[in-house]
């Protein structure tokens, strides 16, 4: 436990846990083999040199970076001096006005203790900054080749062919411009590859000049000398150029032939262009050709010169075919002859050119020349003299040939007829006619040779073309019918490794991804096949295997019964039977292509049936668990009823899914599940639907015909009835609520029938019970303005004026409710009206006398319309009295209500005005000034008044 003591000032840093001790020095880091690790070139820049594995790297912290941090860079030059120094030279940054390019040079010591940036001043010959050039070190000197500069003034950018070398002297680097020479100098390039291959060489490969560059070249260090060693079409190279190194002294190059991997590796040895001279080479090829040449005109002159003997012509066939040969040759290779003369004489003068002596190959030249003219001369004179024995051996021949075009016709006839393009035979019985017919074929060409031989030294080479042609046919044929046959036992060993499959263990996804592959495969065989039987049937069996595997993928789903296999065996008139053993042939064996149709509509019934077995399972699950919501009835022992909201909606979807399940034409099976469920979903929906409209009208019915005498008297008959009702009502939600479950109360026998004729005598009820509301409506027609649930309220309650109270607002404008002498007045008795009090701010009106609350409800509402009216008479006067007397007007408002205030208000203006009005009359010209300085006194009184604490009643009321 506990940190590490760092290391003392000086010392390196140990290595980190699992990296591996540097090598100590001079020693080279080996690989698993022994062989040397080569270093390796990253895409897109040069010479880019990696460590030794064996090497602790440690990354480099901004801290640790010292002073010499350096920018941001693209593509910057990076080489390797010995195992452990990396050398960093220009690059591309972002600068103010855009890109800009680098020509610093730093170096990072990977063996010190602590990694630090080290810029190294450059002094000497001076050279542009650069991004992408190609970099590497012999020994401690560094040389730098090419790459691109990017010109600020111009904005554009220079692909560099410069060649810079840099060499250590003390603590700066020193820079020279060494010029191009040698054999070959290099054209202008960047990110190419420059490696050192010896203590006293490098090669520089490959690299961009807008387009790649296919071409190596080595330096001498010493000598100062380019030479060209291997240069090669560009074209092959990747457009962003080659990726290269040297690897145990060998160019090592990684290519693609295309896609996204690098598959192919090339090597070239730069030591084998010192072992090969194009001049040696080109000397001893031209010393051959002359060797051909005159080994050909010489065998031509001796077949000439047999052409004298006309008897020995007629007499030996040998004979003849060489001198015939002889002027074929002559004549076919008239062309060729003449070029490969002008051809040599080109070499010997370069040759020549190059200091190489060639007199003994120039007077060979000239032989070759003058006994090929010879030869010419005399073609005119063989040919006349062999004319004679020619057309006395053509006809032979051409009967010859005549014969083997019949045999060949007859055989190719019989061939095409052979079991081998039927598909019947199978691949094991078509491979050895395969091999029959090759050998066959084998004997016609050649006579096929042999024949266009005497037709071309006879000078009739037509004549062979349709033997030719025939047996060329039969070739193709017979090529194409192997690769149909190989094709199909790729595809049969396929088939009936897939057959032995356990029925478990079919893989349908996957056959039918190959299945697919084979059918697009077998469009790749040759068109001219396609209309034999062995394609076709090839086709067929790919194209009926592609039918079936989607049907087997579906006959796998869980879904099917023993009810659904029944069914597949009576459509394909086979017997099977289900166990461990039961494999994808045994399916296969029922032709399953002959009954697309009819198995999807097996399947299509098996899974339409299993979600129907789901969804009927979920009918019984669910609804087994819902219950009527019970709610208590005011202060009663009763409860009413009704659905959840989620089991209203459950409800709902679950019709709508039940009447999908009626429409589906596989429903036979649970046909009466199903019509069960419908028969009870319906009975639900209907029970829920009339016992909310009974419960709610029972409900307001009840407060009138059980709890109101009044409606009692007055409706003694409708009131009789409705207790029938109650008693029938109470007697079923007591029921349901014993029962709790939904469907089994809901579907009790004559519960819905039971209902109905409850719900008929309510609408009785409720008839009588709108012609009594009428009439009190009559009586006190401020009824019209309230709703049929309030005016139910208020004549259920009317000989009890206090719960009649929360009703006023709605039968008298402004007015919440009289202040009665008691809330809770004894039995028979009524309570008495002291006072109004308005629902507009906070207003009390307190009555001069009390007011009785007796008689029907229209009457004592009739008798308190009197009763506001006489009251704010009184009270108008009073507060007339009142008025600055002698309270001012701004403390009398408060003594009032705001309606009086504002009348009494009016009053006193108009009467003070005219008041002025006569003053001006008598004389008094300022009266009226006088009564609007009193206005405006008033006026200002009240703005005061505003800006003290008020209430809010208060403030509202002296706003008015």
């Amino acid at each position: 436990e506990g940190e590490a003591e760092p290391p003392a000032e000086g010392e390196a840093e140990p290595p980190a846990e699992g990296e591996a001790e540097p090598p100590a020095e001079g020693d080279e880091a080996k690989s698993a083999d022994g062989d040397e690790v080569g270093s390796v070139k990253s895409e897109g820049a040069s010479g880019v040199s990696t460590p030794a594995p064996s090497t602790p790297v440690r990354p480099l912290s901004p801290e640790a970076a010292g002073a010499t941090q350096p920018v941001a860079r693209s593509a910057p030059a990076v080489a390797m001096i010995g195992q452990s120094k990396v050398v960093i030279f220009g690059g591309e940054t972002e600068g103010e006005d855009g890109k800009v390019s680098l020509e610093d040079f730093l170096t990072v010591d990977l063996s010190a203790g602590r990694l630090r940036w080290n810029e190294i001043p450059v002094e000497g010959d001076m050279f542009l900054p650069r991004k992408g050039a190609a970099i590497c070190t012999v020994g401690d000197v560094v040389y730098i080749f090419g790459g691109i500069h990017k010109d600020e003034e111009e904005d554009k950018e220079i692909v560099l062919e410069d060649f810079v070398m840099l060499k250590p002297e003390g603590d700066v680097m020193v820079a020279e411009l060494i010029p191009l020479m040698g054999s070959a100098i290099p054209d202008a390039r960047a990110f190419a590859m420059m490696e050192s291959i010896s203590d006293s060489s490098l090669m520089l490969y490959g690299g961009v000049n807008e387009d790649p560059l296919n071409d190596a070249f080595i330096f001498d260090c010493n000598k100062r000398q380019w030479k060209l060693v291997y240069r090669a079409d560009p074209s092959t190279c990747e457009p962003t150029g080659a990726l290269a190194t040297i690897h145990a002294g060998k160019l090592l190059t990684v290519s693609s032939t295309g896609g996204n991997r690098f598959d192919v590796v090339a090597t070239l040895d730069p030591d084998l262009s010192d072992n090969y001279s194009f001049a040696s080479c080109m000397k001893n090829g031209v010393s051959k050709q002359l060797d051909h040449l005159e080994k050909f005109f010489n065998m031509t002159e001796g077949a000439f010169g047999m052409a004298d003997d006309a008897e020995k012509l007629s007499e030996s066939f040998d004979v003849l075919m060489k001198v015939m040969a002889a002027l074929f040759n002559a004549r076919s290779r008239k062309e060729a002859i003449e070029l490969e003369l002008d051809c040599i004489e080109e070499t010997l003068f370069m040759l020549n050119k190059s200091k190489i002596p060639t007199t003994a190959n120039d007077k060979r030249l000239e032989e070759a020349r003058v006994q090929w003219e010879t030869i010419a001369n005399l073609t005119p004179e063989v040919k006349e003299a062999v004319t004679p024995v020619q057309e006395a051996r053509s006809e032979g021949i051409k009967k010859q040939i005549k014969e083997g075009t019949e045999k060949a016709a007859a055989y190719r006839k019989e061939f095409l007829e052979s079991p081998i393009f039927k598909y019947e035979t199978g691949f094991k019985g078509a491979y050895p006619l395969l091999d029959a017919a090759h050998s066959k074929l084998g004997g016609f060409d050649e006579s096929v040779k042999e024949l266009t031989h005497l037709a071309n030294m006879f000078e009739f080479p037509e004549a062979v073309e349709d033997l030719t042609a025939c047996v060329a046919e039969c070739h193709e044929d017979l090529r194409n019918a192997k690769d149909v046959w190989d094709f199909s036992s790729l595809v049969e060993v396929q088939f009936t490794k897939w057959r032995s499959t356990l029925w478990d263990s079919i893989n349908c996804e996957e056959m039918e991804d190959q299945t697919k592959g084979f059918q697009k495969d077998s469009k790749t065989l040759p068109k001219k096949i396609r209309d034999a039987d062995c394609y076709k049937g090839l086709d067929d069996a790919v194209k009926n295997f592609l039918t079936s595997v989607p049907l087997v993928a579906d006959l796998r789903s869980p879904d099917m019964r023993d009810r659904h296999w029944s069914s597949l065996m009576k459509v394909t008139g086979k017997e099977f039977t289900i166990d461990e053993k039961f494999s994808l042939d045994n399916l296969l064996a029922l032709e399953l292509h002959k009954f697309a149709d009819e198995v999807g509509e097996i399947v299509d019934c098996a899974n339409k049936e299993a979600k129907m077995e789901v969804s009927l399972a979920k009918l019984d699950q669910v609804w087994a668990k819902v219950e009527w919501v019970q709610i208590k009835h005011k202060d009663t022992d009763y409860n009413t009823i009704k659905l959840g909201e989620e089991d209203f909606e459950g409800l709902e979807d679950n019709q709508v899914m039940v009447q999908g399940m009626m429409a589906n034409k596989y429903m036979k099976t649970f046909e009466e599940p199903i019509t069960s469920w419908n028969k009870k979903l319906m009975m639900v929906a209907d029970v829920n639907n009339i016992m909310s409209e009974i419960q709610r009208t029972w409900a307001y019915l009840e407060s009138l015909f059980i709890y109101s005498d009044e409606v009692k008297k007055e409706l003694p008959e409708a009131a009789a009835r409705f207790k029938k009702i109650d008693t029938m009502i109470k007697s079923i939600l007591k029921e349901a609520c014993a029962t709790k479950n939904v469907v089994e109360s809901s579907c009790k026998e004559g519960l819905y029938k039971e209902l109905e004729n409850q719900q008929g005598e309510l609408e009785k009820c409720e008839k009588a019970l709108a012609d009594y509301m009428e009439s009190k409506r009559r009586a006190f027609p401020r009824f019209y303005f309230v709703s049929t649930a309030d005016l139910l309220d208020i004549l259920s309650n009317g000989n009890n004026p206090v719960k009649v109270m929360i009703h006023m607002n709605k039968c008298f404008q402004a007015i919440e409710k009289l202040t009665l002498d008691t809330e809770n007045p004894g039995a028979g008795k009524r309570p008495k009206a002291k006072a109004i009090i308005s629902c507009v701010g906070k207003e009390t009106i307190p009555f001069k006398s009390d007011m009785g609350l007796d008689g029907k409800v229209e009457d004592y509402m009739n008798l308190i319309i009197d009763k506001m009216r006489s009251e704010l008479k009184l009270h108008c006067f009073d507060s007339m009295q009142a008025y600055n007397n002698p309270k001012p007007r701004h403390e009398w408002c408060f003594d009032w209500s705001s309606q009086l205030g504002l009348v009494v208000n009016q009053i006193y203006w108009c009467s003070e005005v005219e008041e002025a009005f006569d003053k001006m009359a008598a004389g008094d010209a300022g009266a009226m000034k006088k009564y609007s300085e009193q206005q405006v006194q008033q006026i200002t009184d009240l703005i005061a008044t505003t800006r003290r604490d008020l209430d809010k009643p208060s403030r509202q009321k002296i706003m008015n």
